[in-house]
């Protein structure tokens, strides 16, 4: 795909190709404009997912799909800023979403994640409703142990911890998130601090300010985002065996309302 503007180039090149025998995917993404850019590829170390059949539907018509295409991978290439190019080596992760519908009216917010240890990969996401949708909870959960999907659930026991304020957000968060699949799963994310705090109001020029800013946290809430650092544990019970493993990951909270 070219996209082209007055003064820039972007060029963007996507491919996906599967492994001869395990059937799992390998994406090259490369990005060129100017002197930044970045070449690489990422190679599945995990098979696809998604949860069910991929797909919640709030009535006939309005409907929400993820799929993860690399719940886990590899990732090899170069990065080039400033046209000068490195050579680069990580680890990385692919999804998809798509649907049909108005998401402010129809989600109220989302807690999203994914945390890794050397032998487990965990996924998430938990998705609660509007209440004219009935305000429910969409919560898939997936693990993989090495290269084996051990868990894919949606049946999940979730608390959150107490709320604290944010005042670049403008609103508040949980201290702590807890996910539960009773028999399967014990894992509690406690947020050691945000990365990156946003107000979404502020993209609304007239929403955001002094004057209006109160009537509008009335009648539509305080949609704010939130990328968190967090300490977890984590307790995952396979085929009797209990494992308890323990680390720092990233995650992000999104607020509609």
């Amino acid at each position: 795909v070219g996209l082209s503007s007055k003064n820039a180039i972007l060029i963007i090149q996507f491919a996906k190709h599967y492994y001869e025998d395990e059937g799992k995917p390998i994406y090259r993404v490369a990005v060129s404009e100017g002197g930044l850019g970045f070449d690489l590829t990422f190679t599945a170390l995990i098979p696809p997912w998604m949860p069910g059949r991929g797909r919640t539907s709030y009535n006939d018509r309005e409907f929400f799909a993820w799929v993860v295409g690399a719940p886990r991978a590899s990732v090899v290439g170069t990065v080039t800023v400033d046209g000068v190019t490195t050579e680069v080596t990580g680890r990385g992760y692919h999804d998809h979403n798509w649907g049909v519908g108005d998401m402010k009216r129809v989600i109220d917010k989302w807690y999203w994640g994914r945390l890794y240890t050397d032998d487990f990969s965990l996924v998430y996401a938990m998705v609660h409703t509007q209440k004219k949708y009935g305000a429910h909870w969409s919560q898939p959960v997936m693990i993989a142990r090495d290269d084996r999907i051990v868990l894919s659930n949606g049946e999940v026991e979730m608390t959150e911890g107490p709320a604290v304020f944010d005042p670049v957000a403008d609103r508040t968060y949980p201290s702590w998130l807890q996910i539960r699949v009773p028999g399967s799963l014990d894992l509690k994310l406690t947020v050691r601090d945000i990365v990156h705090a946003h107000n979404l109001l502020e993209d609304v020029p007239l929403a955001s300010s002094a004057l209006v800013k109160p009537i509008v946290n009335r009648l539509i809430g305080r949609p704010g985002y939130f990328r968190f650092r967090s300490d977890f544990t984590m307790t995952v019970t396979v085929d009797g065996e209990e494992y308890v493993r323990t680390g720092t990951t990233l995650h992000e909270m999104v607020a509609l309302t």
